[in-house]
């Protein structure tokens, strides 16, 4: 019997285990993945990929060895605890993926079912189209404690090879995915306060044919961002909150304005000045407390401010006439007829903050909480409207159990009854 390689950790930032929970979803901006229950790809491999028990998983390579993964305890008490999960296997190239996560450490590790070599990679790896290349890229501007960037990797008959690896310092990469097998596309994103004033450049990754890959890239304006509802804090959304800011504070009509870097202002119908200050000592020395204007809803009369410390976070909304403000435990969305907000947010592992889904009656000046649920043992995913009564959503559960982390989900709705009510139903006959 062979131990499995166990190789070096990297930091991972503040929200891995603390303020976001679903940390490697947000992170990992290599697209698209298929999330899978640890037990599925178990079933799917019999004999092959096993746990002889909670705390260790055993993979059987066509060499006959069998590789031993042993999650160790003490991780929420020390940090020096470890825990493994297989999160994919990749049959064309013969790869399984281990996520090794610690308390403040975590790795990707690709492992051949042939004979056990295994690699590090910085993300999770997408397949190219023919399969004969991997992709993977992570984000990571805010901490610098993982490293962020683009990595390819090529398939051969003996293993893989790495072609190409950039690693950013400042530069935050997200929306990295194959076009074809010799093309990737992706954008770069800087976090606010850097040297440059490009918050973002549209870049590609080409395969010449000398076998190099070379890179392109091109300064692309902010655009507007329409994602639905947030899920988590991961640097990728961080970002585009920034970029979601700018854009407002272009508009003449939003009464938003930065008189320096540190300094949100906010002026209300009756001229009142409100001020935010990037650096409020709210947390113990040293941390620091950000702020950033993710939306403003005109007709409603509402700016929405998101506030972020280094495990919690909060979105304030406040009214553009008296400056009351009102806490939400997400970025609010509008339903299609405008008199409701859906807040969503999804922190399964650390409870820092609010974990579940709000939804809330705009009166006037003030909103009004019609439905709460956020003690939930499940996270929201991709909470949407459909329709002004009705809210289609995924309930994920974290598969937390002995130091084991497998999300799996069920499709779920809110819908507003004739008594008035919300009433929450997830399909029938998904158990786990």
């Amino acid at each position: 019997m062979r131990a499995g390689s166990c190789l070096a950790m990297l930091c991972l930032a503040w929200g891995a285990l603390a303020g976001s929970g679903y940390y490697v979803e947000e992170c990992n901006v290599a697209g698209p993945v298929r999330l899978v229950h640890e037990s599925q790809l178990l079933e799917e491999s019999p004999g092959r990929a096993f746990r002889p028990d909670s705390v260790t998983l055993c993979l059987v390579t066509d060499d006959g060895d069998t590789l031993v993964y042993s999650d160790t305890a003490g991780m929420a008490e020390s940090g020096l605890g470890s825990i493994s999960t297989l999160v994919d296997w990749l049959p064309r190239q013969r790869l399984w993926v281990i996520w090794r996560m610690e308390w403040d450490f975590s790795d990707w590790l690709l492992v051949s079912g042939r004979d056990g070599r295994t690699w590090r990679a910085i993300g999770r790896p997408v397949a190219s189209p023919n399969g004969t290349r991997l992709l993977c890229a992570y984000s990571d501007p805010e901490t610098a404690h993982m490293n962020s960037g683009l990595e390819i990797w090529r398939v051969g008959e003996d293993g893989i090879v790495q072609e190409f690896l950039a690693i950013e310092d400042l530069r935050a990469p997200t929306g990295a995915r194959w076009l074809s097998d010799s093309l990737i596309a992706y954008e770069m994103m800087l976090p606010r306060g850097a040297a440059s004033d490009d918050r973002r450049v549209r870049g590609e990754l080409r395969l010449t044919s000398r076998g190099a890959w070379e890179t392109s890239e091109e300064t692309v304006s902010p655009s507007s961002v329409t994602s639905p509802v947030d899920y988590g804090d991961g640097p990728g959304l961080v970002l585009e909150y920034r970029e979601a800011e700018e854009q407002l504070l272009e508009h003449p009509g939003c009464g938003a304005s930065r008189p320096g870097p540190d300094t949100l202002c906010l002026v209300t119908a009756a001229g009142d000045t409100l001020l935010f200050w990037d650096r409020d000592p709210i947390d113990p020395p040293g941390f620091e407390c950000l702020h950033w204007l993710v939306d403003w809803f005109p007709e409603q009369g509402f700016w929405a401010v998101r506030q972020v410390g280094p495990e919690w976070l909060t979105v304030m909304l406040i009214s553009c006439s008296t400056g009351t403000t009102s806490p939400l435990i997400s970025r609010p969305v509008l339903s299609p007829g405008g008199t409701r907000l859906l807040c969503a947010y999804r922190d399964l592992m650390a409870g820092f903050t609010d974990n579940g889904v709000e939804i809330l009656r705009i009166e006037g000046d003030t909103v009004a909480v019609e439905f709460s649920d956020i003690t939930c043992v499940w996270g929201p995913s991709s909470a949407r409207w459909s329709g002004d009564s009705l809210v289609l959503l995924d309930l994920v559960f974290s598969g937390w159990s002995n130091h084991m982390l497998n999300p799996w989900s069920v499709p779920g709705r809110i819908e507003l009854c004739e008594n008035g009510r919300w009433v929450l139903t997830r399909e029938a006959g998904v158990d786990r």
